[in-house]
């Protein structure tokens, strides 16, 4: 409640602020206009993905889409400063601007995105609301097209050309949506990485079969218990001689690791590869490309595997893989969806322990 009111709070402020700054009470350019556009005038964009992992990763079919559409325009990626290592080498933008999506750096976000000129078009992906369409139109964007929210919000709406909402399906689908306007191409739905992984063969042994966990999330309730993975390898571990279980996550994620350690036989130690809180996300793809197979639960890792063909079994209960599960290549991947009622909170103490070690092996194996 809080939370939301705080969120008021911002819009009713940032309102106020560009009814000043523009002496204008909403954008000027419609939706109408836009479709008027010559579009060969689009000659500098704005794009916006300044959140996590997971949701640039669902962001890229359209990132890649409007690249594609307009190769000659100078495109500029706003991303969050974490993921900068792993974005600079990619070919679908030509600058990239790091953002921690505070009120206090639109100044500098603004004098950033000038540098290239007024942008013809800002498409808000997924940031932060209402500080992103503020940056846009203090930077001039003439055009600006925002999906970061699923409701109807006339004081975000009013400043925006065009405001998807309504919308049911896919995250991936939603955001090809939103950039429909821009397109005269069909759009491919699949994730893209900003560059090719190439992995060191001297690092991999041809006679193991790899089976990385990534057993954290963005949240606990997100989370499949370390008992239940430490189960699930002890499983694998006796039934197939050639599984090395590969543990993944952040440095924040270190404790699961020691948990699931402590969980696991040490007999089997030398049959784990923990690697929590070791890799860069560069190291992380070379991990991920080289295993048979990934379980996790909704991550940014699955979407990374994803992306790269491998193989996953994936656990959704708090969220919908409707929403936000594998959207391609369905015959690589396995998912286990099950619903989350207010009666199971009485039940167990997280929601994926809803899942049981039975289901997730069975599925598994299919792999193996």
């Amino acid at each position: 409640m809080i939370r939301a009111l705080r969120k008021k709070i911002q819009l009713i402020l940032v309102n106020l602020f560009l009814r000043l700054y523009t002496g204008k009470n909403g954008l000027a350019s419609t939706q109408a206009e836009f479709a008027q556009e010559d579009k060969r005038n689009i000659k500098n964009i704005v794009i916006y993905s300044s959140t996590a992992l997971g949701d640039f990763m669902m962001n890229s079919p359209a990132i890649h889409a409007i690249r594609r559409e307009y190769p000659d325009a100078h495109i500029t990626l706003i991303c969050h400063k974490k993921m900068v290592q792993f974005l600079s080498a990619g070919k679908d933008w030509d600058s990239l601007i790091a953002w921690d999506n505070k009120l206090t750096t639109v100044s500098a976000l603004v004098d950033n995105i000038k540098q290239q000129g007024r942008p013809d078009a800002a498409i808000i992906l997924h940031s932060h609301t209402p500080y992103d369409f503020l940056s846009a139109l203090r930077a001039g964007a003439k055009y600006v097209f925002i999906d970061n929210d699923k409701q109807a919000i006339p004081l975000v709406s009013k400043w925006a050309t065009s405001r998807l909402k309504n919308f049911v399906g896919h995250t991936i689908q939603r955001k090809l949506e939103l950039i429909a306007p821009f397109l005269s191409h069909e759009p491919s739905r699949a994730m893209r990485l900003p560059a090719e992984v190439v992995v060191d063969e001297a690092t991999r042994d041809p006679a193991v079969k790899y089976v990385g966990f990534q057993m954290g999330a963005s949240s606990l309730r997100k989370c499949w218990s370390t008992e239940n993975f430490a189960r699930l390898a002890t499983q694998l571990i006796n039934d197939y001689d050639a599984v090395k279980i590969v543990l993944i996550g952040a440095p924040n994620e270190v404790a699961l690791q020691d948990k699931f350690l402590q969980q696991l036989d040490a007999r089997y130690h030398d049959r784990v590869l923990p690697l929590i809180g070791k890799t860069t996300i560069p190291g992380l793809l070379q991990e991920i490309k080289k295993m048979s197979l990934l379980v996790t639960s909704d991550t940014g890792p699955l979407h990374l595997a994803v992306a790269m063909q491998i193989p996953t079994v994936s656990m959704f209960v708090v969220t919908s893989p409707m929403l936000y599960g594998p959207y391609q290549d369905p015959e690589l991947h396995s998912v286990i969806y099950k619903a989350f009622t207010t009666l199971d909170e009485q039940h167990y103490a997280s929601a994926l322990d809803k899942i049981s070690l039975s289901e997730v092996y069975a599925r598994v194996k299919t792999f193996l």
